[in-house]
């Protein structure tokens, strides 16, 4: 007969077993979905044409009073559905002061189809060639599907409220779906600078209508 303590330690070295074998399981299996940070300068389209590498954060840095923008990437690995984002307050890393929850935005961007790109135009300064869906606006929606393989972008707008305190900024962007959830870190740096509501910088632009 074995004792009690030997039937408890054989118990435990089957539920280890069984645990790590279950976690292997799981771990050959590619996640619903990807989220990672890209520079607000890029475009992304949906089918992750010239995608550039992921980022494990948003990084932002502005004054007082100023608009800025970041940009984060979703990659489908399967069909999701009712695709959404969440963002938490953005909290300074000293004290309990945080942003207006209505400091930051998000939208999802939409594309538009492009079936030839704009004629003499050099193919080194075409962003890619057509036809093709090109990202072009800030969509209303606020939940989405995505197929398999496919890209969307999230854009962040944030306005720096013009007595925000200066130093170093902290949240978290999630997404959601029916089948999982994921969270990229926000970092937001304010510099002790203030832009003033005053603009003085004149711009002119000009045009011509005679080869529309």
């Amino acid at each position: 007969m074995f004792s009690k303590e030997s039937r408890l330690s054989g118990y435990r070295v089957v539920l280890a077993t069984f645990i790590a074998l279950c976690g292997a399981s799981f771990a050959g299996q590619a996640a619903p979905f990807e989220c990672f940070a890209v520079s607000d300068l890029v475009r992304i389209f949906s089918d992750g044409y010239h995608c550039p590498e992921p980022g494990e954060a948003i990084e932002l840095f502005g004054i007082r009073n100023e608009y800025l923008s970041g940009q984060c990437v979703i990659k489908a690995n399967q069909d999701l559905g009712h695709v959404t984002v969440s963002l938490s307050p953005l909290r300074h890393a000293k004290g309990s002061t945080s942003l207006p929850a209505d400091a930051i935005t998000w939208n999802f961007v939409g594309s538009i189809p492009i079936s030839e790109n704009t004629p003499k135009y050099r193919k080194t300064d075409l962003v890619r060639p057509a036809p093709a869906r090109f990202p072009d606006y800030l969509a209303e929606d606020k939940e989405i599907s995505l197929k398999k393989d496919e890209y969307g972008a999230v854009y962040l707008t944030v306005r720096v409220p013009p007595d925000a305190q200066e130093g170093d900024y902290a949240a978290s962007l999630t997404v959601r779906s029916d089948q999982a959830s994921a969270s990229l870190p926000l970092h937001l740096t304010v510099y002790p600078l203030t832009l003033p509501d005053e603009r003085h910088l004149m711009v002119t632009e000009w045009y011509s209508t005679n080869k529309f």
